[in-house]
């Protein structure tokens, strides 16, 4: 015959009831850590995909005047050089690399334009903090009926054709995308009368 101890059934059962206690209370806790993880990734994932606002252009890094602007009656092309002085009003040396962006300005809407026609006279300009350097653009041109390349340095085919150009123009703008910089450089040309030829 085997006989039971009261003491000891209560002390086993105790210690079942306790360890399922213990691993409800695990499950429970971890399940909780699980969820919150995948919770975390998720607002991590929603947080870094949603698109980011860029910061404001400064268009006050760099002030730009009109200098000059000069024909060039060139083969195979005739183009435009136009010349600006531009201030680095900051602190830090700057520099104008082939990934800046440059615009045209259009005189009716006053609205920005890609232009492949335009580019930057040298890859990069070197522009120290607080100095003035001289940048020059060029606007590449095609000879036509009305201006043909046998009569190139012939003023009366010149001015019209070269004014004609002028007006489709206000001006440019230069955007450096990785300093958030908005150049402008504003419209200052006379009339194609007074231009030098070079």
């Amino acid at each position: 015959m085997r006989i039971y101890n009261g003491s000891t059934m209560d002390y086993h059962c105790w210690r079942m009831v306790n360890w399922k206690r213990s691993l409800l209370i695990g499950a429970g806790f971890g399940a909780g850590f699980a969820l919150m993880l995948v919770a975390l990734i998720a607002a991590y994932v929603w947080y870094d995909g949603r698109p980011h606002s860029e910061p404001d252009w400064n268009t006050t890094a760099m002030k730009a005047t009109f200098s000059n602007v000069q024909i060039v009656t060139s083969t195979p092309k005739p183009y435009l050089t136009f010349w600006y002085n531009l201030e680095n009003t900051t602190s830090s040396d700057y520099i104008i690399t082939s990934n800046t962006v440059l615009m045209a300005i259009r005189p009716s809407t006053q609205t920005l334009a890609s232009d492949a026609t335009l580019s930057l006279a040298e890859t990069e300009v070197y522009i120290p903090a607080k100095q003035k350097v001289e940048i020059k653009i060029n606007k590449a041109c095609e000879y036509n009926e009305s201006y043909p390349v046998e009569q190139k340095d012939n003023p009366d085919k010149i001015n019209p054709f070269f004014n004609r150009r002028l007006k489709e123009l206000d001006g440019f703008v230069l955007f450096d995308k990785n300093r958030r910089y908005k150049i402008i450089l504003p419209n200052g040309w006379p009339s194609a009368k007074s231009l030098l030829k070079g």
